[in-house]
Protein backbone atom coordinates (compact mmCIF):
# COMPACT_ATOMS: atom_id res chain seq x y z
CA UNK A 1 0.00 0.00 0.00
CA UNK A 2 1.21 3.37 -0.70
CA UNK A 3 0.58 6.37 1.43
CA UNK A 4 1.64 10.04 1.44
CA UNK A 5 3.92 11.58 4.41
CA UNK A 6 3.44 14.60 5.77
CA UNK A 7 5.32 15.31 8.47
CA UNK A 8 8.29 15.96 8.95
CA UNK A 9 8.88 19.34 6.32
CA UNK A 10 10.12 23.06 6.16
CA UNK A 11 8.58 25.81 4.75
CA UNK A 12 10.72 27.37 1.50
CA UNK A 13 10.15 30.86 0.29
CA UNK A 14 9.97 31.36 -3.41
CA UNK A 15 8.97 33.73 -5.38
CA UNK A 16 6.77 33.59 -8.99
CA UNK A 17 5.80 36.17 -10.48
CA UNK A 18 3.93 38.27 -7.72
CA UNK A 19 2.77 35.47 -5.58
CA UNK A 20 4.09 34.17 -2.47
CA UNK A 21 4.57 29.64 -2.93
CA UNK A 22 5.15 27.76 0.02
CA UNK A 23 6.71 24.56 -0.84
CA UNK A 24 6.88 22.05 2.38
CA UNK A 25 9.76 19.41 2.85
CA UNK A 26 8.50 15.53 2.40
CA UNK A 27 5.21 15.25 0.72
CA UNK A 28 6.46 12.83 -1.22
CA UNK A 29 5.45 8.95 -1.15
CA UNK A 30 6.77 5.97 0.31
CA UNK A 31 6.07 2.22 0.88
CA UNK A 32 4.49 1.18 3.67
CA UNK A 33 6.69 -1.40 5.76
CA UNK A 34 5.76 -3.86 9.11
CA UNK A 35 5.16 -0.55 10.67
CA UNK A 36 4.11 2.61 8.21
CA UNK A 37 7.89 4.40 8.74
CA UNK A 38 6.53 7.93 7.36
CA UNK A 39 8.95 9.66 6.12
CA UNK A 40 7.73 12.59 7.82
CA UNK A 41 8.84 10.92 10.96
CA UNK A 42 12.00 10.86 12.31
CA UNK A 43 12.28 8.16 14.62
CA UNK A 44 15.23 5.43 16.21
CA UNK A 45 15.58 2.49 14.92
CA UNK A 46 13.02 0.25 16.82
CA UNK A 47 10.64 1.06 20.58
CA UNK A 48 12.36 1.77 23.84
CA UNK A 49 13.56 -1.02 25.81
CA UNK A 50 10.54 0.58 28.57
CA UNK A 51 8.22 1.40 25.87
CA UNK A 52 8.71 5.53 26.14
CA UNK A 53 7.67 8.28 23.02
CA UNK A 54 8.05 11.63 22.68
CA UNK A 55 6.38 13.95 20.32
CA UNK A 56 8.41 17.08 19.55
CA UNK A 57 7.33 19.77 17.53
CA UNK A 58 9.00 23.27 16.55
CA UNK A 59 7.04 26.11 14.46
CA UNK A 60 9.25 28.56 13.34
CA UNK A 61 8.80 29.37 9.67
CA UNK A 62 5.21 31.48 9.90
CA UNK A 63 3.55 32.78 6.66
CA UNK A 64 1.70 35.39 8.14
CA UNK A 65 2.77 36.36 11.36
CA UNK A 66 6.19 36.64 12.72
CA UNK A 67 8.96 34.58 12.24
CA UNK A 68 10.58 32.68 15.02
CA UNK A 69 14.56 31.94 14.80
CA UNK A 70 14.75 29.14 17.64
CA UNK A 71 12.31 27.00 17.65
CA UNK A 72 12.91 24.59 14.89
CA UNK A 73 16.89 24.45 16.14
CA UNK A 74 15.55 24.04 19.59
CA UNK A 75 13.33 21.18 18.80
CA UNK A 76 16.02 18.93 17.40
CA UNK A 77 18.29 19.87 20.32
CA UNK A 78 15.81 18.63 22.47
CA UNK A 79 15.02 15.14 20.12
CA UNK A 80 18.54 14.75 20.22
CA UNK A 81 18.53 14.34 23.93
CA UNK A 82 15.90 12.13 24.16
CA UNK A 83 16.96 10.13 21.50
CA UNK A 84 20.65 9.70 23.34
CA UNK A 85 18.00 8.24 26.24
CA UNK A 86 16.43 5.84 24.17
CA UNK A 87 13.09 7.74 23.20
CA UNK A 88 11.56 6.85 20.17
CA UNK A 89 10.84 10.53 18.80
CA UNK A 90 7.96 11.41 16.76
CA UNK A 91 10.12 15.14 15.47
CA UNK A 92 7.82 17.76 13.26
CA UNK A 93 9.44 21.28 11.91
CA UNK A 94 6.88 24.05 11.30
CA UNK A 95 3.57 22.36 11.17
CA UNK A 96 1.00 23.74 9.08
CA UNK A 97 -2.58 22.96 10.75
CA UNK A 98 -3.74 20.11 8.73
CA UNK A 99 -0.12 18.93 9.82
CA UNK A 100 -0.20 19.62 13.23
CA UNK A 101 -3.80 18.09 13.52
CA UNK A 102 -2.63 14.57 11.85
CA UNK A 103 0.16 14.45 14.74
CA UNK A 104 -1.76 14.70 17.06
CA UNK A 105 -4.01 12.05 15.99
CA UNK A 106 -0.83 9.51 15.04
CA UNK A 107 0.89 10.22 18.17
CA UNK A 108 -2.49 9.83 19.87
CA UNK A 109 -3.01 6.75 18.63
CA UNK A 110 0.84 5.64 18.58
CA UNK A 111 1.09 6.37 22.76
CA UNK A 112 -1.07 4.08 23.28
CA UNK A 113 1.49 1.15 22.66
CA UNK A 114 4.02 3.09 25.31
CA UNK A 115 4.18 3.05 29.23
CA UNK A 116 5.18 7.04 29.15
CA UNK A 117 5.43 9.89 26.89
CA UNK A 118 7.25 13.54 26.28
CA UNK A 119 5.18 15.61 24.50
CA UNK A 120 7.08 19.31 23.87
CA UNK A 121 6.25 22.11 21.32
CA UNK A 122 8.00 25.24 20.74
CA UNK A 123 6.57 28.03 18.48
CA UNK A 124 3.85 30.57 18.59
CA UNK A 125 1.33 30.44 21.74
CA UNK A 126 -1.09 32.82 23.13
CA UNK A 127 -4.54 33.01 24.99
CA UNK A 128 -7.93 34.75 23.94
CA UNK A 129 -10.62 34.91 26.74
CA UNK A 130 -8.44 32.32 28.71
CA UNK A 131 -8.19 29.56 26.43
CA UNK A 132 -4.46 28.99 25.35
CA UNK A 133 -3.61 28.18 21.23
CA UNK A 134 -0.42 26.82 19.97
CA UNK A 135 -0.01 28.42 16.36
CA UNK A 136 0.28 26.33 13.13
CA UNK A 137 2.88 28.10 10.87
CA UNK A 138 -0.32 28.89 7.82
CA UNK A 139 -2.48 30.89 10.80
CA UNK A 140 -3.78 33.87 9.93
CA UNK A 141 -6.46 35.08 11.89
CA UNK A 142 -8.55 38.42 11.12
CA UNK A 143 -10.32 37.91 14.34
CA UNK A 144 -11.13 35.77 17.59
CA UNK A 145 -13.99 33.94 15.73
CA UNK A 146 -10.82 32.46 13.57
CA UNK A 147 -8.67 31.70 16.06
CA UNK A 148 -10.50 28.52 17.10
CA UNK A 149 -10.86 27.21 13.37
CA UNK A 150 -7.13 27.70 12.57
CA UNK A 151 -5.26 27.41 15.85
CA UNK A 152 -4.70 24.54 17.70
CA UNK A 153 -6.60 24.55 21.50
CA UNK A 154 -3.97 23.34 23.64
CA UNK A 155 -6.90 21.46 26.05
CA UNK A 156 -8.08 19.98 23.10
CA UNK A 157 -4.60 18.96 21.83
CA UNK A 158 -4.27 17.37 25.31
CA UNK A 159 -7.23 15.19 25.96
CA UNK A 160 -6.05 13.62 22.43
CA UNK A 161 -3.62 11.25 24.80
CA UNK A 162 -4.99 11.55 28.24
CA UNK A 163 -4.98 7.88 29.46
CA UNK A 164 -4.33 8.54 33.40
CA UNK A 165 -2.61 5.04 34.09
CA UNK A 166 0.68 6.41 31.91
CA UNK A 167 3.22 8.79 33.11
CA UNK A 168 2.93 12.24 31.28
CA UNK A 169 5.04 15.32 30.74
CA UNK A 170 4.13 18.38 28.52
CA UNK A 171 6.54 21.02 27.98
CA UNK A 172 5.37 23.92 26.31
CA UNK A 173 8.02 26.78 25.28
CA UNK A 174 5.30 29.20 23.86
CA UNK A 175 5.31 31.83 25.92
CA UNK A 176 5.49 34.19 23.52
CA UNK A 177 3.67 37.63 22.10
CA UNK A 178 0.64 36.99 19.90
CA UNK A 179 1.86 37.44 16.00
CA UNK A 180 -0.84 38.68 14.84
CA UNK A 181 -1.92 42.03 16.88
CA UNK A 182 -0.38 44.12 13.71
CA UNK A 183 -3.21 42.61 11.54
CA UNK A 184 -5.82 46.02 11.62
CA UNK A 185 -8.77 43.81 11.29
CA UNK A 186 -7.05 42.25 14.46
CA UNK A 187 -6.44 45.17 16.59
CA UNK A 188 -10.24 46.21 17.00
CA UNK A 189 -10.49 42.87 19.30
CA UNK A 190 -7.19 42.57 20.95
CA UNK A 191 -8.88 43.50 24.13
CA UNK A 192 -9.97 39.77 24.54
CA UNK A 193 -6.12 38.73 23.95
CA UNK A 194 -3.58 38.23 26.47
CA UNK A 195 0.48 38.27 26.47
CA UNK A 196 1.61 34.61 27.31
CA UNK A 197 -0.40 31.76 28.32
CA UNK A 198 -3.09 31.18 30.97
CA UNK A 199 -3.87 28.27 33.67
CA UNK A 200 -4.19 24.83 32.26
CA UNK A 201 -5.67 21.93 33.66
CA UNK A 202 -2.71 19.36 33.70
CA UNK A 203 -4.44 16.00 33.02
CA UNK A 204 -4.29 13.28 35.45
CA UNK A 205 -0.84 11.62 35.93
CA UNK A 206 0.90 14.17 34.32
CA UNK A 207 3.46 17.03 34.54
CA UNK A 208 3.28 20.42 32.61
CA UNK A 209 5.96 22.89 32.19
CA UNK A 210 5.68 25.68 30.91
CA UNK A 211 8.74 27.87 30.01
CA UNK A 212 7.87 31.13 32.07
CA UNK A 213 4.97 31.87 34.50
CA UNK A 214 1.66 32.64 32.99
CA UNK A 215 0.48 35.71 31.41
CA UNK A 216 4.82 36.17 30.90
CA UNK A 217 6.22 35.92 27.68
CA UNK A 218 10.42 34.64 26.60
CA UNK A 219 12.47 35.87 24.45
CA UNK A 220 12.71 34.02 21.17
CA UNK A 221 16.17 33.14 21.85
CA UNK A 222 15.94 32.01 25.65
CA UNK A 223 17.76 29.18 27.36
CA UNK A 224 14.93 27.25 28.32
CA UNK A 225 15.43 24.18 26.02
CA UNK A 226 19.22 24.25 25.74
CA UNK A 227 19.34 23.67 29.09
CA UNK A 228 16.55 21.52 29.50
CA UNK A 229 18.84 19.06 26.74
CA UNK A 230 21.60 19.38 28.63
CA UNK A 231 20.14 17.75 31.75
CA UNK A 232 18.30 15.02 30.03
CA UNK A 233 21.69 13.92 28.55
CA UNK A 234 23.21 13.86 32.04
CA UNK A 235 20.69 12.08 33.79
CA UNK A 236 18.37 12.30 36.29
CA UNK A 237 14.50 11.77 37.49
CA UNK A 238 12.20 15.10 35.96
CA UNK A 239 11.25 15.83 39.60
CA UNK A 240 14.92 16.62 40.39
CA UNK A 241 16.30 18.42 37.49
CA UNK A 242 13.18 20.84 37.44
CA UNK A 243 15.06 22.84 40.20
CA UNK A 244 18.33 22.91 38.31
CA UNK A 245 17.36 23.85 35.29
CA UNK A 246 15.39 26.61 36.78
CA UNK A 247 18.42 28.16 38.92
CA UNK A 248 20.48 27.96 35.42
CA UNK A 249 18.04 30.04 33.56
CA UNK A 250 17.24 32.79 35.67
CA UNK A 251 20.89 32.92 36.08
CA UNK A 252 20.64 33.73 32.58
CA UNK A 253 17.27 35.83 32.58
CA UNK A 254 16.01 36.58 35.97
CA UNK A 255 12.62 37.35 35.01
CA UNK A 256 12.34 34.24 33.54
CA UNK A 257 10.24 31.78 35.95
CA UNK A 258 9.98 28.14 35.03
CA UNK A 259 6.39 26.90 35.80
CA UNK A 260 5.65 23.36 36.47
CA UNK A 261 1.88 22.46 37.02
CA UNK A 262 0.59 19.05 37.70
CA UNK A 263 1.40 15.66 39.35
CA UNK A 264 3.49 12.53 38.36
CA UNK A 265 2.17 9.42 39.95
CA UNK A 266 5.57 7.58 38.81
CA UNK A 267 8.28 9.75 37.73
CA UNK A 268 9.52 9.85 34.43
CA UNK A 269 13.62 9.50 34.61
CA UNK A 270 16.63 9.92 32.07
CA UNK A 271 18.98 7.06 32.51
CA UNK A 272 23.03 7.36 31.88
CA UNK A 273 23.81 8.66 28.71
CA UNK A 274 25.10 5.83 26.50
CA UNK A 275 24.42 8.17 23.65
CA UNK A 276 23.60 5.03 21.65
CA UNK A 277 20.89 6.84 19.09
CA UNK A 278 22.66 10.38 19.17
CA UNK A 279 23.41 10.01 15.18
CA UNK A 280 19.69 9.34 14.48
CA UNK A 281 18.32 13.29 14.17
CA UNK A 282 22.30 14.82 13.44
CA UNK A 283 22.01 17.48 10.78
CA UNK A 284 25.04 17.94 9.71
CA UNK A 285 24.84 21.41 6.83
CA UNK A 286 21.63 22.53 9.16
CA UNK A 287 19.31 22.23 6.54
CA UNK A 288 16.58 20.87 8.86
CA UNK A 289 17.09 17.64 6.97
CA UNK A 290 17.94 15.04 9.33
CA UNK A 291 21.60 12.81 7.80
CA UNK A 292 19.76 9.44 7.95
CA UNK A 293 17.46 10.60 5.28
CA UNK A 294 19.65 13.62 3.80
CA UNK A 295 21.53 12.76 0.21
CA UNK A 296 23.91 15.61 0.44
CA UNK A 297 24.73 15.48 4.21
CA UNK A 298 27.30 17.72 4.16
CA UNK A 299 26.18 20.04 1.69
CA UNK A 300 22.76 22.57 2.36
CA UNK A 301 20.15 21.73 0.27
CA UNK A 302 16.59 21.98 -0.71
CA UNK A 303 13.83 19.50 -0.49
CA UNK A 304 13.15 19.18 -4.23
CA UNK A 305 16.77 17.22 -4.54
CA UNK A 306 16.19 15.13 -1.29
CA UNK A 307 18.80 17.43 0.93
CA UNK A 308 20.90 18.31 -1.68
CA UNK A 309 22.28 21.44 -3.23
CA UNK A 310 19.54 22.55 -6.17
CA UNK A 311 18.46 25.98 -7.62
CA UNK A 312 15.52 27.92 -6.24
CA UNK A 313 14.59 30.29 -9.37
CA UNK A 314 12.99 33.99 -8.86
CA UNK A 315 11.42 35.59 -11.63
CA UNK A 316 10.51 39.28 -11.63
CA UNK A 317 12.52 41.82 -9.11
CA UNK A 318 13.23 39.24 -6.32
CA UNK A 319 16.62 38.32 -7.12
CA UNK A 320 18.78 41.69 -7.06
CA UNK A 321 22.18 40.07 -7.94
CA UNK A 322 21.04 37.31 -10.23
CA UNK A 323 22.66 34.47 -9.25
CA UNK A 324 18.63 32.58 -9.67
CA UNK A 325 18.42 32.37 -5.59
CA UNK A 326 15.46 34.51 -4.35
CA UNK A 327 16.40 37.44 -2.19
CA UNK A 328 14.46 35.36 0.85
CA UNK A 329 16.54 33.12 0.76
CA UNK A 330 20.07 34.63 -0.07
CA UNK A 331 22.78 35.01 2.11
CA UNK A 332 23.94 37.42 0.12
CA UNK A 333 21.38 39.37 -1.89
CA UNK A 334 23.87 42.32 -3.16
CA UNK A 335 26.30 39.72 -4.63
CA UNK A 336 26.02 37.18 -7.35
CA UNK A 337 26.72 34.31 -5.40
CA UNK A 338 26.39 29.76 -5.81
CA UNK A 339 23.48 28.25 -4.55
CA UNK A 340 25.98 25.53 -2.38
CA UNK A 341 27.52 28.49 -0.64
CA UNK A 342 23.70 30.00 0.19
CA UNK A 343 23.63 32.90 -2.15
CA UNK A 344 27.63 34.12 -1.73
CA UNK A 345 30.80 34.15 -3.45
CA UNK A 346 32.47 30.79 -3.25
CA UNK A 347 35.40 32.40 -4.15
CA UNK A 348 37.45 32.15 -0.75
CA UNK A 349 40.71 34.13 -0.40
CA UNK A 350 43.34 32.15 -0.52
CA UNK A 351 46.25 34.72 0.09
CA UNK A 352 47.93 35.44 3.74
CA UNK A 353 45.45 36.01 5.99
CA UNK A 354 47.53 38.99 7.42
CA UNK A 355 46.90 42.04 10.18
CA UNK A 356 48.31 45.53 11.37
CA UNK A 357 47.08 48.54 12.68
CA UNK A 358 46.32 52.03 11.18
CA UNK A 359 45.53 55.80 12.48
CA UNK A 360 42.28 57.23 11.93
CA UNK A 361 43.64 61.01 11.45
CA UNK A 362 40.26 62.37 12.90
CA UNK A 363 41.64 62.02 16.59
CA UNK A 364 44.55 60.05 15.85
CA UNK A 365 43.22 56.90 17.67
CA UNK A 366 44.88 53.16 16.53
CA UNK A 367 42.80 50.36 15.77
CA UNK A 368 43.95 47.09 14.59
CA UNK A 369 42.59 45.19 11.61
CA UNK A 370 42.80 41.67 10.32
CA UNK A 371 41.95 40.25 6.98
CA UNK A 372 38.86 37.30 7.02
CA UNK A 373 37.79 34.87 4.75
CA UNK A 374 36.16 37.61 1.89
CA UNK A 375 40.08 38.75 1.42
CA UNK A 376 39.05 42.17 2.69
CA UNK A 377 40.83 44.02 5.88
CA UNK A 378 38.04 44.59 8.73
CA UNK A 379 38.68 46.61 12.10
CA UNK A 380 39.23 43.97 14.89
CA UNK A 381 38.54 46.34 17.50
CA UNK A 382 35.42 48.29 17.54
CA UNK A 383 35.50 52.01 16.35
CA UNK A 384 35.55 54.65 19.29
CA UNK A 385 35.26 57.80 17.30
CA UNK A 386 33.67 60.36 19.59
CA UNK A 387 30.36 61.79 17.14
CA UNK A 388 26.76 63.34 17.62
CA UNK A 389 24.43 60.66 18.71
CA UNK A 390 27.23 58.12 20.30
CA UNK A 391 27.63 57.58 23.75
CA UNK A 392 29.98 54.95 26.20
CA UNK A 393 28.13 52.30 27.90
CA UNK A 394 26.46 53.71 31.19
CA UNK A 395 28.17 56.78 29.75
CA UNK A 396 31.48 55.81 31.45
CA UNK A 397 34.75 56.75 29.52
CA UNK A 398 36.56 53.52 30.53
CA UNK A 399 33.52 51.39 28.52
CA UNK A 400 34.84 53.12 25.53
CA UNK A 401 38.39 52.65 25.99
CA UNK A 402 37.33 48.81 26.28
CA UNK A 403 34.45 48.65 23.95
CA UNK A 404 34.28 51.16 22.03
CA UNK A 405 31.26 53.79 21.28
CA UNK A 406 27.36 53.46 20.93
CA UNK A 407 26.20 54.64 17.99
CA UNK A 408 22.50 55.56 16.75
CA UNK A 409 22.24 54.04 12.65
CA UNK A 410 22.14 57.14 11.38
CA UNK A 411 25.26 58.54 12.88
CA UNK A 412 27.09 55.00 12.50
CA UNK A 413 26.58 55.32 7.94
CA UNK A 414 28.76 58.05 8.48
CA UNK A 415 31.22 57.14 11.50
CA UNK A 416 33.74 55.19 10.01
CA UNK A 417 37.29 56.83 9.07
CA UNK A 418 38.32 57.90 5.28
CA UNK A 419 39.04 54.87 3.59
CA UNK A 420 37.01 52.31 5.52
CA UNK A 421 33.20 52.31 5.59
CA UNK A 422 30.61 50.82 6.96
CA UNK A 423 29.87 47.28 5.93
CA UNK A 424 26.22 45.94 4.21
CA UNK A 425 24.10 43.18 5.40
CA UNK A 426 25.47 41.09 2.09
CA UNK A 427 29.23 41.48 3.59
CA UNK A 428 28.56 40.95 7.15
CA UNK A 429 26.61 37.49 5.83
CA UNK A 430 29.71 36.24 3.23
CA UNK A 431 32.07 36.21 6.58
CA UNK A 432 29.20 34.46 8.51
CA UNK A 433 28.40 31.82 5.57
CA UNK A 434 32.45 31.67 5.40
CA UNK A 435 32.71 30.83 8.67
CA UNK A 436 30.33 27.81 9.22
CA UNK A 437 26.96 30.09 9.05
CA UNK A 438 25.12 31.33 12.10
CA UNK A 439 26.60 29.08 14.84
CA UNK A 440 29.72 27.70 13.34
CA UNK A 441 30.38 31.59 12.32
CA UNK A 442 29.81 32.31 16.10
CA UNK A 443 32.11 29.42 17.73
CA UNK A 444 35.04 30.73 15.37
CA UNK A 445 35.24 34.28 16.06
CA UNK A 446 34.67 34.50 19.83
CA UNK A 447 37.12 31.55 19.99
CA UNK A 448 39.74 33.94 17.95
CA UNK A 449 39.83 32.83 14.33
CA UNK A 450 41.83 35.00 12.78
CA UNK A 451 42.37 37.46 15.31
CA UNK A 452 39.00 38.95 14.32
CA UNK A 453 37.39 38.87 18.23
CA UNK A 454 33.86 40.27 18.24
CA UNK A 455 33.12 42.27 21.44
CA UNK A 456 29.82 41.62 23.43
CA UNK A 457 29.53 45.41 23.88
CA UNK A 458 25.92 45.94 24.76
CA UNK A 459 23.51 48.90 23.65
CA UNK A 460 21.65 51.73 24.33
CA UNK A 461 18.32 51.64 23.86
CA UNK A 462 15.83 55.10 22.99
CA UNK A 463 14.80 55.75 26.13
CA UNK A 464 18.41 55.66 27.22
CA UNK A 465 18.90 52.72 29.30
CA UNK A 466 21.87 50.54 28.93
CA UNK A 467 21.55 46.94 28.15
CA UNK A 468 23.14 43.43 27.74
CA UNK A 469 27.08 44.17 28.20
CA UNK A 470 28.64 40.61 28.19
CA UNK A 471 25.67 39.23 26.59
CA UNK A 472 25.57 40.81 22.99
CA UNK A 473 27.46 42.41 20.57
CA UNK A 474 25.21 44.25 17.79
CA UNK A 475 26.72 45.68 14.91
CA UNK A 476 25.17 47.85 12.88
CA UNK A 477 24.92 47.64 9.33
CA UNK A 478 24.20 49.86 5.72
CA UNK A 479 20.88 48.35 5.64
CA UNK A 480 17.57 49.70 7.06
CA UNK A 481 13.52 50.65 6.63
CA UNK A 482 12.33 53.70 7.17
CA UNK A 483 12.37 52.81 10.87
CA UNK A 484 14.55 50.11 11.78
CA UNK A 485 18.25 49.53 11.14
CA UNK A 486 19.61 46.37 9.91
CA UNK A 487 22.54 45.13 12.70
CA UNK A 488 24.17 41.94 13.54
CA UNK A 489 24.05 40.11 16.44
CA UNK A 490 26.43 37.60 18.26
CA UNK A 491 24.56 36.47 20.91
CA UNK A 492 25.71 34.53 23.64
CA UNK A 493 22.53 33.41 24.90
CA UNK A 494 22.38 31.16 22.36
CA UNK A 495 25.49 30.54 20.43
CA UNK A 496 24.78 32.21 17.33
CA UNK A 497 25.14 35.37 15.12
CA UNK A 498 22.50 36.54 12.65
CA UNK A 499 21.07 39.63 11.10
CA UNK A 500 17.98 41.31 12.79
CA UNK A 501 16.61 44.75 13.27
CA UNK A 502 16.12 47.50 15.83
CA UNK A 503 14.84 50.87 15.79
CA UNK A 504 17.14 53.09 14.37
CA UNK A 505 17.51 55.35 17.91
CA UNK A 506 19.05 52.48 19.27
CA UNK A 507 23.24 52.82 20.21
CA UNK A 508 25.01 49.79 18.94
CA UNK A 509 28.92 48.97 18.48
CA UNK A 510 30.60 49.42 15.04
CA UNK A 511 33.47 47.60 12.92
CA UNK A 512 34.29 48.87 9.75
CA UNK A 513 35.88 47.86 6.40
CA UNK A 514 38.72 48.59 4.40
CA UNK A 515 37.53 50.22 1.27
CA UNK A 516 38.74 48.56 -1.99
Amino acid sequence: MIEKGYFFYKTMLLKIGCIMVFSFIYSGLFTQVEEINYRGWVRTNGQSADKRIALVIGNSEYMHGAKLKEPALDAQTFALALQSQGYEVELGYNLDRNAFLKAIESFSQKFRKYDSGIVYYAGHGFQIDGENYLIPVDANPESKFQVHSQCINVDHFFRSFNQPDKAKVIILDACRNNPFVQNRSWAAEYRGTTNGMTDVSPLLNSLLIFSTEKNTVVRDDNPFTEIFSKYIREGGCINSILGKISKEVRLINPDQRILPEGLLEEDICFGNNKDTHSSALIDTDGDLIPDQIDKCPNQYGTVENEGCPGAIKATSGDDQDGDGLADELDNCPEERGTIENNGCPDTEYSGVFDKGIFTDDRDNQSYKWVRLKDGKKWMSQNLNFKSNDSWCYNDKKKNCEKYGRLYTWEAAQTACPKGWHMPSEAEWNRIINSYGGERGAYRSMMEGIHDFMPILGGGRQAESDFCCLGDFGNYWTTVSTSARGTYIDFNRSNGSVIADQYSKQWALSCRCVKTQ
